[in-house]
């Protein structure tokens, strides 16, 4: 009975938000908001991934970098990156038929992530940046800058998360936060692919600062993680619900343990 109510609630709220990003989207037409109404309440067939053989999800992008690893290769020859793009899209792929997905909420970063967008998409490559944070259901989240936090200003604001660390707490933004494993499901598992070409891979990279221990149990239930050909996450183990420091490391070997997870 409390799991159903619990179901009803996030379907309740996701509802809610997707009735507000719609009304924001029409009023305003901005692009927070519509690109945030897209990427959170999909409708009809629209996938980002549609006609892309292998799909990049940058969740947490920062100011873009792996998608310029992906994309300038030579531009990056000491990235340890490109040999993951390389061993798992292969070292001969197509950029044009790579598709990359960055979700980033920080605003600091928007003017340069749209440019990258469209200096990307002036090339024929498909880069879509979404500014909504992953999380396990629909919403809203208050993030933090953080900003003296690993030199934050030097360093593109790595600390910006969901607590506040460095004092400066007056400071929260808001944002749209989707649920992860619906949007994977939706706009890069069930994508259209390309006429005649192979099922195509999944690379995905993950540096939430801590929201990785509520996104990943989530990830596992929904039975989206085993679909993702190769993942990479920084780990935060300071904002993990146990002592994952004691544990040295964390292995989920059956389905009973990732439901304990």
């Amino acid at each position: 009975r409390l799991g159903l109510t619990a179901s009803l609630l996030a379907v309740a709220r996701a509802a809610t938000t997707c009735s507000s990003l719609e009304a924001q989207c029409n009023a305003t037409n901005s692009f927070d908001s519509c690109r945030s109404l897209e990427a959170a309440c999909p409708r009809g067939g629209h996938r980002f991934a549609d006609d892309c053989e292998h799909v990049f999800l940058d969740v947490g992008a920062n100011i873009g970098m792996h998608a310029r690893f992906l994309f300038e290769p030579s531009l990056y020859p000491k990235s340890r990156f490109l040999a993951v793009f390389d061993q798992v899209l292969g070292p001969n792929r197509d950029p044009a038929r790579v598709c990359v997905l960055a979700l980033e909420p920080n605003p600091s970063h928007r003017a340069r992530l749209r440019h990258l967008e469209k200096t990307y998409r002036s090339r024929g490559f498909r880069y879509t940046y979404l500014p909504v944070a992953a999380w396990h259901a629909l919403g809203e989240l208050s993030f933090f800058p953080n900003r003296k936090v690993a030199k934050g200003r030097r360093h593109n604001e790595w600390g910006f998360g969901l607590k506040c660390r460095d004092g400066d707490c007056a400071n929260a933004v808001n944002a749209v936060a989707i649920d992860l494993a619906a949007f994977t499901r939706h706009h890069i598992l069930d994508r259209r692919r390309p006429a005649g070409a192979a099922p195509g891979r999944v690379v995905a990279k993950i540096d939430v600062e801590g929201a990785e221990f509520n996104i990943f149990p989530h990830l596992l239930d929904a039975r989206v993680l085993c679909s993702i050909d190769y993942l990479t996450v920084e780990w935060h183990p300071a904002f993990a619900p146990f002592d994952l420091a004691s544990l040295g490391s964390l292995r989920l070997e059956t389905e009973q343990e990732a439901e304990i997870f």
